[in-house]
């Protein structure tokens, strides 16, 4: 059963809470469960909104067929997979979830004025694998299937393959965040 979890900011050491949208996401995505959209839509509207508008491209979160234009994307066997896959390999995220908070608890310890964001899970589709939006910070699991994924072999480098795993997850969070509250000088 899905809860929401608070998640825990302060520089204490005491864990991040990974909020787990993947989870009500998945649930829609497999089952067509009206109550599990309305979740995402109630818990998560704004992770929704990008998700959806921003990430798949699939129109206006408030369009009148949106939920099925949404689920229909979905359908595709590769994506699917996916599914099954993310679900698989990213049931426990505990581990995860102490390397973020250890993360951040350092980088609260050198930036004592840093906002810690709230830390999220989603599935895309293959293409982004951190999303940095105001305060908080998207994972997508999608990103993170392991070097060997036989869709990353057919539509990613050698190289590009080496990050597309679970312990890139955390360095991935801390990279992305830190880029978009210090970016890089133009020209770097």
């Amino acid at each position: 059963q899905w809860q929401w979890k608070p998640a825990e900011t302060d520089a204490s050491g005491r864990r991040i809470g990974i909020q787990r949208f993947d989870r009500i996401e998945m649930l829609y995505l497999t089952t067509g469960d009206y109550s599990a959209l309305q979740q995402m839509n109630t818990y998560f509207p704004t992770e929704t909104r990008m998700l959806i508008e921003d990430m798949l491209h699939l129109g206006q979160v408030d369009d009148p067929d949106i939920n099925t234009k949404f689920l229909f994307f979905f359908q595709d066997s590769t994506l699917q997979q996916m599914l099954n896959d993310v679900q698989q390999q990213f049931n426990n995220m505990d581990d995860v979830d102490e390397q973020l908070s250890l993360a951040f608890k350092r980088l609260k310890e050198a930036i004592p004025d840093i906002a810690v964001p709230v830390v999220y899970t989603q599935i895309g589709s293959f293409d982004q694998s951190i999303i940095v939006s105001g305060g908080s910070l998207g994972v997508s699991l999608d990103k993170y299937l392991g070097v060997d994924y036989p869709f990353y072999a057919e539509h990613y480098s050698e190289q590009e393959r080496k990050l597309m795993h679970r312990d890139m997850i955390v360095p991935d969070c801390m990279s992305f965040y830190l880029l978009s509250i210090y970016p890089m000088p133009k020209g770097h």
